[in-house]
């Protein structure tokens, strides 16, 4: 390869091709005092990776060259190093790359930053607005500069600013990130006016206005809309957009869908709010939820909880509150782990509430015999099923029976069957304390004497046996049949069943009639009494006058 000439070189032509986004083929330029003519192809579509890329883009820039001495291609291995400044002559070095390339034919390739820097970093070198490259071959800087374009400015793209045209015509430089300034990078701001990122690495606000986020909030999100706020350190937080809402210092995985002053209180962590107003998290929560309408409130220190509606207030951990706009008072819960509801027309679990007297829970099944309720004991096995067997409410035991209790369309209850004949219908023995029978005169109609003596003869007459129950083979009992029963008093409704109050009423009438009987039995005893003593007193007379008579 010819030496360089310092002084009295023959003029040489620097020839440079350029083909990369359609650069045009650059005259042939005169370089004085030097015998190498450098041409350089510089190339570069280097975007800063996002995350949906699967690698990083390396952070590099082509650049090809032809090199000849006079008329000759060169061939052999020259020092090149290539060195970017602020301006077209002097100015401030940005950085600098110094290789050794192999030149074939006068033709070589390298990069631009794959070696070791003496100076700055590319990608902090080109977010200067106005760069200069300037080649150096085997320590000999070749002039002009050449101003770089806008493909080697994809290594910036780490940080953006879109601003809408008529932005940058009436007022320029609306939006702002200051990311640059501390070493954060990959901050977008795709629009809108007045939008402020500082300090946030690659958090992105889409557009609206007034909308901040703060140093240290990285990759965070704001949709759109005015004023709203992403704090310090709110790393991985997204506003969707409305007015005014605020995500504050030190939360973690916010998210306010929309909505107006919606809050999420300091150091909050996995708090979301989905829209609404004047909703808010409290500081130091973790996964709190507001599903929405205004004024609910989930309090500081709360371990997941969950509020929606109209001044629903979860205070409490592991605990959800729903409140209706019924009230302008909130509902709020009073212990952890609390499920509350304030409907005032009621709730429905698969069917609405009716418009007429509304029951406060309405509970539909899915078809005939299916199931409303199921209770589960703590060992998880479902003992006791709530349905509708037979068109009644029916409590059965799983596996066992239904009808355990049964209440039939018209009121009748039956425990042990399905098909009570009476307002009480037990199959099966009952114990009781004690048992009271209706008997107020003021109850009963069609009241008429009856003839204790006759009721007693019946009484004696009515067959009285020992006997058990089929379904209760070890119970021995004693009376009567409930047809001798019914045959003999024509009493109640049925032949199969004694009603206590007629047992109880035949045994007064009986006990009525003994009683009269033992009263006249005792007046027939008393008459004789009476005239035995007066017979004994006119004997003790007699006898007294003899005993004188006879001087005894």
């Amino acid at each position: 390869m010819t030496s360089v000439k310092r002084k009295g070189a023959k003029k040489q032509r620097r020839e440079e091709i350029g083909t990369m986004m359609k650069y045009t083929t650059q005259d042939v330029r005169k370089q004085k005092h030097q015998p190498l003519v450098l041409g350089a192809l510089l190339v570069s579509s280097i975007l800063y990776p996002t995350s949906l890329l699967l690698a990083q883009a390396p952070a590099l820039i082509n650049y090809q060259g032809r090199l000849v001495d006079g008329t000759n291609l060169v061939n052999g291995t020259v020092g090149l190093s290539l060195r970017l400044y602020d301006a077209p002559s002097g100015g401030s070095l940005l950085y600098e790359d110094s290789n050794t390339v192999s030149v074939v034919d006068g033709l070589y390739h390298t990069f631009i930053g794959d070696q070791p820097v003496t100076t700055n970093t590319l990608a902090r070198a080109l977010l200067s607005t106005n760069v200069h490259l300037e080649t150096v071959v085997d320590g000999v800087p070749l002039s002009p500069r050449e101003r770089l374009a806008a493909v080697p400015y994809a290594l910036a793209t780490r940080d953006i600013v879109l601003t809408p045209l008529w932005n940058k015509t009436v007022f320029p430089e609306r939006n702002t990130i200051r990311n640059d300034e501390y070493g954060f990078f990959g901050a977008t701001i795709g629009g809108g006016s007045m939008n402020y990122i500082e300090q946030a690495a690659d958090s992105v606000i889409a557009g609206g206005r007034n909308n901040v986020i703060s140093n240290l909030a990285n990759i965070s999100f704001i949709g759109g809309g005015d004023r709203n706020w992403i704090g310090i350190a709110a790393a991985y937080s997204v506003i969707g957009g409305g007015l005014n809402n605020r995500i504050n210092t030190g939360v973690e995985y916010g998210f306010i869908g929309t909505g107006n002053q919606n809050i999420i209180d300091t150091n909050a962590l996995y708090g979301a709010i989905l829209g609404g107003a004047f909703n808010r998290i409290g500081p130091n929560v973790s996964h709190g939820s507001i599903l929405g309408g205004s004024f609910n409130l989930v309090g500081s220190n709360v371990n997941i909880g969950i509020a929606a509606g109209s001044g629903a207030e979860t205070l409490h951990n592991g605990s959800f509150v729903w409140a209706d706009v019924s009230s302008g008072s909130p509902f709020r819960t009073t212990s952890n782990n609390q499920f509350l509801i304030r409907a005032a027309n009621g709730v429905g679990i698969g069917v609405a509430p009716t418009n007429g007297p509304r029951p406060m829970l309405s509970v539909r099944g899915r078809g005939a015999n299916h199931e409303w309720l199921g209770l589960v004991e703590t060992n998880g096995v479902y003992r006791w099923h709530v349905n509708g067997f037979s068109n009644g409410l029916n409590i059965a035991e799983t596996d066992v029976a239904d009808a355990r209790i049964f209440i039939r369309p018209g009121g009748n209850v039956g425990i042990g069957t399905a098909n009570p004949t009476n307002r009480l219908h037990v199959v099966g023995t009952v114990q009781a304390t004690a048992y009271i029978t209706t008997s107020d005169r003021n109850a009963k109609e069609n009241i008429a004497p009856v003839s204790v003596d006759e009721i007693l003869e019946k009484v004696v007459a009515l067959p009285i046996s020992t006997w058990t129950f089929r379904d209760e083979p070890n119970g021995t009992h004693l009376g009567p049949m409930a047809q001798d029963f019914h045959a003999a008093f024509g009493l109640g409704s049925t032949d199969t069943g004694i009603m206590t109050v007629d047992a109880d009423g035949v045994a007064l009438a009986a006990i009525q009639a003994l009683a009269s009987e033992v009263r006249d039995q005792r007046s027939d005893v008393g008459g004789r009494m009476a005239e035995l003593e007066e017979e004994n007193r006119v004997l003790r007379e007699r006898l007294e006058a003899l005993e004188r008579k006879l001087g005894m």
